[in-house]
């Protein structure tokens, strides 16, 4: 059963579809392009990365860049096993009470076997922002309001996802953000990787760009692999 938030949110907003075509049709191509969506906060990043400044500038930058970066992971991590753990939830556009119109795409059954809550792609987000609020406020901020409009909008008047799974995966990508934030977890994470970027650039920027690619790509080829893993055991157990 829907709860009244959920679906009178959800409606109103699904009321839309269909009335400017051209509308729907953006939407749909910018939630499926990672230019639009992952690349941004993926920029920010090596942006801030390579910003000069003074040493101890730079290095807490970097800490903190780094902290973020763990703290991407544990979201998109944290966002799959909640999925998974807790009761399954159908989506907006597969709830037969709402009557949701779905708007054309080519894909129209994605995610079908997939629970809304909740929304890892909130968590992810979310924990970015609050990450870059430890850079730049202002950064961080206007981060979490790009996201909404280019993320969390899209997914909820697609049917994807209800109202109440971005609010719950946005806190908890916030409480992700702040732990991995705090002073001795941030030193904890932090120190080893900047002694591996000293020891040896090579296979460290190999590997902050590969970390950084799955942040632009939304962690599609991770989340992918592990669906087809899942698959995979599942058939052999």
């Amino acid at each position: 059963m829907v709860n009244p938030f959920d679906s009178s949110a959800v409606l109103a907003i699904d009321s839309l579809v269909g009335k400017w075509p051209e509308f729907d049709r953006t939407v749909e191509f910018v939630v499926g392009n990672d230019l639009i969506q992952g690349s941004v906060a993926a920029s920010i990043f090596w942006w801030y990365w390579v910003r000069t400044g003074t040493e101890a500038t730079v290095r807490l930058t970097r800490e903190r860049l780094i902290t973020t970066l763990f703290a991407s992971i544990v979201a998109i991590i944290a966002g799959r096993s909640l999925a998974v753990a807790l009761p399954f939830r159908i989506r907006p556009r597969w709830e037969p009470t709402l009557g949701y119109i779905i708007p054309s795409e080519p894909d129209p059954n994605v995610f079908v076997n997939w629970s809304s809550f909740p929304s890892d792609h909130a968590i992810l987000f979310a924990a970015l922002a609050t990450g870059f609020c430890f850079i730049s406020v202002r950064v961080g901020v206007l981060v979490f309001l790009y996201y909404l409009l280019v993320g969390a909008f899209p997914l909820v008047f697609l049917g994807y996802h209800y109202p109440t799974d971005i609010i719950a995966g946005s806190t908890i990508g916030i409480l992700i953000a702040l732990v991995t934030n705090l002073r001795a977890v941030r030193q904890a994470l932090s120190v080893p990787v900047l002694k591996w970027e000293r020891t040896s650039p090579s296979s460290f920027f190999v590997a902050l760009f590969l970390l950084t690619f799955q942040i632009a790509s939304t962690f599609a080829g991770l989340r992918d692999a592990g669906l087809a893993l899942s698959r995979f055991m599942r058939r052999i157990i």
